[in-house]
């Protein structure tokens, strides 16, 4: 089938290696003038490297499959992958794994303990957390050339009897499937579920990609810290970088000046030595920056009651 995927964040890229794999005629548009580089880090779980692994896409070195508590599911190697244990495809490990999950108290008192080994080994593959841009492109770089049109925002989406017509930048095109998966903001949502905006739900995040914290980004522990305001999160991210986040409700949270105060105190507004140096948000039209050594990426989004990006 001729199928458009409309977004070409880390869920549309996921799903056209997928429908290219099947042998689908595969064409992904995105807006952006290149490939959506922007945010902070994301973990991906056990579950959801298997996804991947089984897309061609390997995060890190696959662990032996063990007992553990209730019985061990066997796993078998994925098409294209790897044995039990070593890396898969020549590809190497992204970001860090993550063996320990702590989440403590506004008073630093430990709330809980999660050991995420006994995720690896139930099913063979590491929790890991990575930049968001790396991920972006180790799943683009398995698509055949020119699936990916960039610079072309999508402006409705037509159903009809023979399939379903894009109208974007580019022109008119048919397809026997279309799937949205352009953030908040979809355009695809508006043309085919309803033209209202997405509900905002009342939460704030901020989120940075930051060489700071050497204790938490050289571990393989993360951290959450919860308290009346909100949640404060740390994960090492490789490459001596730590992904920090902060959520707080609306109501709550600090806005405008009062908000970039404490951020750069922390680290994120530069003249100190041996910090980053930059800090800006993030919006599709000014790509956060996410590379490591001098600059650290900061990203404040609303998030909203739809699939986000």
């Amino acid at each position: 089938m001729d199928i458009c995927v409309v977004g070409a964040g880390i869920g549309g890229l996921a799903l056209a290696r997928g429908l290219v794999a099947d042998g689908h005629r595969v064409r992904v548009l995105e807006r952006a003038a290149g490939p959506t580089r922007g945010g902070a880090a994301v973990t991906i779980f056990s579950n959801g490297a298997a996804a991947l692994t089984d897309l061609g896409v390997e995060l890190g070195t696959r662990v032996p499959v063990g007992p553990v508590p209730g019985g061990a599911i066997p796993v078998s190697p994925a098409a294209g992958g790897f044995g039990p244990s070593g890396p898969g495809n020549g590809q190497p490990p992204l970001g860090a794994p993550i063996e320990t999950l702590t989440s403590v108290d506004a008073r630093g008192r430990r709330i809980m303990r999660a050991d995420l080994t006994v995720l690896w080994r139930h099913t063979g593959q590491q929790v890991r957390t990575m930049p968001r841009a790396a991920l972006i492109d180790r799943l683009t770089a398995g698509l055949p050339a020119g699936t990916i049109r960039y610079d072309t925002a999508v402006e409705s989406v037509r159903a009809g009897s023979d399939g379903a017509k894009v109208v974007s930048a580019a022109g008119t095109d048919r397809y026997d499937v279309v799937v949205g998966a352009d953030g908040h903001r979809s355009a695809v949502r508006r043309s085919v579920v309803s033209p209202a905006p997405a509900a905002e739900v009342g939460w704030d995040t901020w989120q940075g990609l930051t060489g700071v914290l050497p204790a938490i980004a050289g571990g393989r522990t993360g951290l959450l810290a919860v308290g009346t305001a909100g949640l404060v999160g740390m994960m090492p991210a490789g490459q001596g970088r730590t992904q920090w986040w902060f959520d707080v409700r609306r109501d709550d949270g600090p806005t405008g000046r009062r908000a970039r105060t404490p951020v750069r105190s922390a680290g994120c507004g530069g003249g100190s030595p041996g910090t980053p140096n930059r800090c800006r948000s993030c919006s599709p039209a000014s790509p956060t920056p996410t590379s490591g050594g001098t600059r650290t990426c900061c990203t404040r989004s609303r998030t909203a009651g739809a699939t986000g990006r």
